[in-house]
């Protein structure tokens, strides 16, 4: 086997590996609103299901922040440490985390404060499904800073060649949302 038929298939299993990673990665984002659904529709009925309806848009809206935090980071740490320049590298990456975890506790600790307003502007004016509404808030913005660190922290992972531990991750956010 010649250097560039092994750098080619060197190549095809490093991109094999971020696929799956990606792949489980993805589902398990996935699999939790749905098991959420089905728990939520079975055991609080109706008026459970309209108020993930109505949170569902300031949940993708905090999804957001790390995805966007993440996507840019990633490509400017990528094009650095092509060019060497791992101190600057690490100076990034530095910011990325501490931008996503201060965005998302400021994201969180508004919610926390004006639960109330932010339940009536989502469109939760019926008292029961107000009241249930604040406790979805309230249960979200516990994880939001985890979840947002963990949107962050991936793509390095990733990039380290860290798969296993990626989906290991995946899985095991999925198991304990199901359990």
């Amino acid at each position: 086997v010649c250097s560039s038929d092994l750098g080619k298939i060197m190549l095809h299993q490093l991109f094999r590996k971020a696929e799956l990673s990606y792949t489980v990665s993805d589902l398990s984002k996935a699999i939790g609103p749905i098991v959420d659904l089905i728990f939520i529709s079975l055991f609080i009925g109706p008026a459970g299901v309209t108020v993930m309806g109505y949170v569902s848009p300031l949940i993708m809206l905090f999804e957001l922040i790390g995805t966007d935090i993440s996507s840019g980071s990633r490509n400017k740490v990528t094009s650095m440490l092509g060019a060497g320049k791992l101190d600057e590298a690490n100076k990034v990456f530095s910011a990325s985390v501490v931008l996503g975890g201060t965005l998302s506790l400021m994201a969180a600790a508004g919610v926390g404060l004006f639960c109330s307003g932010v339940s009536l502007v989502l469109g939760a004016r019926e008292p029961q499904v107000f009241a249930m509404t604040k406790q979805y808030l309230f249960g979200y913005i516990i994880g939001l800073p985890f979840f947002t660190l963990t949107r962050v922290l991936t793509p390095y992972l990733q990039m380290e060649g860290q798969y296993k531990r990626i989906n290991t991750i995946s899985i095991m956010t999925t198991v304990i949302d199901i359990a």
